[in-house]
């Protein structure tokens, strides 16, 4: 019997041991499983959109996770079950401002050891903090555990989703109307949306916006009657919208390409030109249109009807605004004129109005010569006295420098006749010897003789 005993002993010994071991191993496993709970909710929220991130909307979210939903509804809370464990989850979300940078003005949704708010920090929503609390029940009770973290405010601010022409989507060119509108919607609610042309500022939506949360929004921009004087020219155009939130935090523009081509070009203005020792030399203004792919030139004789130059620098499709005819009749005063060319919608080549009409005659006479001082400075520097023109109601325009030669390739550059007397700096020497001459030119591009020569 003491034999027996003394095995009785023994053995509940070991029962009562096992019973422990497996007791213990139960806890860690509900403990290893609760930490696990609490990380995944934490590890979810990092994939969440900052300024979606709200006491409000939190357990909506990480339900709506994979793993994550509630596994018993019709109980109040959030129920998880894991390894024949029900977990009980809760989760607070406030927001944190870091001092570092100054306190802000603090609502209620503000974490409580952030310091006293005051109002330098404009933006003082640095960081939200997310603190899980998972509670279950094991043997020795009721457990739980706690885990936090920051998520950093990364928040661009509203971003434009999508932008498109309105009411129907696509149309790139314009042929014919007054104005297009158009459409667009933003990823987050926008405290007010802005629109540009051309980077040019055109003005806030609010006013008159159509739309509401994140869109869609609508606006038109009026080009006015085609052709109009007071129209939008053709050309192509990158109409911009921008979205800002409440601190004006914005991740940039979204653009759209519109053509707009409903007219041929208006006549170019500014002809001007003459005779010069390489022809007859003309130029124009540009015209406005960034549309416009080149000009037609058009020559008569004194009397005659013009008609376009076929061939050589001013002949066919010029694609400058100056060209220098080889003198075609040097005793005959002639008669020119110059049409702007684009391209119609069907990429038919087509010209616009004339410009006024411009005689060269065989009477106009060059300037003076000016006589230029020698460099006295690094990089060269030379001066003059302003010269004139011999022809009645005719004066210098403007001087121009040639350089290391006096051949048409040795043009350089160009001066304002601004006075006397006149000064011109070489503005890019490169470290080499250069000889420099200057002529006169007057306003019908007639150039006088050369001046002297220096060099440095």
């Amino acid at each position: 019997m003491v034999a027996i005993f003394v095995l009785l002993v023994g053995v509940l010994g070991v029962v009562a041991l096992s019973d422990g071991a497996a007791r213990s191993t139960d806890v860690t496993k509900a403990r290893e499983e609760g930490t696990n709970v609490a990380r995944d909710e934490i590890e979810a929220t990092h994939t969440f959109q900052y300024t979606g991130v709200t006491q409000a909307s939190i357990y909506a979210q990480l339900q709506a996770q994979t793993g994550l939903a509630d596994d018993d509804p019709a109980a109040a809370g959030w129920q998880l079950k894991r390894r024949g464990i029900v977990y009980a989850a809760t989760v607070s979300v406030c927001t944190f401002d870091d001092p570092k940078d100054g306190l802000g003005a603090h609502d209620s949704s503000y974490c409580s050891d952030v310091g006293a708010a005051s109002t330098a920090d404009a933006n003082s929503s640095d960081y939200k903090r997310l603190t899980v609390n998972v509670a279950w029940v094991d043997p020795n009770g009721t457990e739980q555990v706690n885990q936090a973290t920051l998520l950093r405010n990364n928040s661009r601010g509203p971003a434009i989703a999508t932008l498109n022409t309105s009411p129907t989507a696509g149309i790139a060119t314009v042929t014919s109307a007054s104005s297009v509108g158009f459409s667009l919607t933003t990823s987050l609610t926008p405290a007010r949306v802005q629109w540009y042309v051309d980077g040019s500022y055109q003005g806030d939506l609010n006013s008159g916006i159509s739309g509401s949360g994140t869109g869609p929004y609508t606006f038109t921009w009026n080009l006015n009657g085609a052709c109009a004087t007071n129209s939008v020219q053709d050309g192509t155009y990158f109409v911009a919208v921008q979205a800002f939130d409440a601190t004006d935090t914005s991740p940039g523009q979204r653009s759209l390409t519109m053509n707009v081509n409903r007219c041929a070009p208006v006549a170019p203005a500014n002809i001007l030109g003459g005779r010069n020792r390489w022809g007859v030399e003309l130029n124009w203004d540009d015209n406005p249109e960034d549309d416009v792919v080149g000009y037609y030139v058009y020559r008569g004789i004194a009397g005659a009807t013009p008609t376009q130059i076929a061939s050589g620098p001013c002949g066919g499709l010029v694609t400058t605004s100056t060209c220098i005819e080889p003198d075609p009749a040097s005793s005959s005063s002639l008669v020119y004129y110059v049409k702007a060319v684009d391209r119609d919608p069907s990429a038919n080549l087509r010209a616009g109005g004339a410009s006024a009409s411009l005689s060269v005659t065989t009477t106009n006479r060059a300037p003076n010569a000016p006589t230029i001082g020698s460099c006295g400075t690094s990089p060269c520097t030379i001066g003059w006295y302003a010269t004139t023109d011999p022809d009645s109601g005719d004066s210098v325009d403007y001087y121009r420098i040639y350089r290391d030669g006096q051949a048409f390739a040795n043009r350089y550059d160009v001066i304002d006749n601004v006075g006397s007397p006149v000064v011109w700096t070489e503005p890019n020497a490169g470290g080499t010897t250069h000889t420099y001459y200057v002529v006169a030119v007057d306003t019908h591009a007639k150039e006088s003789a050369f001046s002297n020569g220096v060099t440095r």
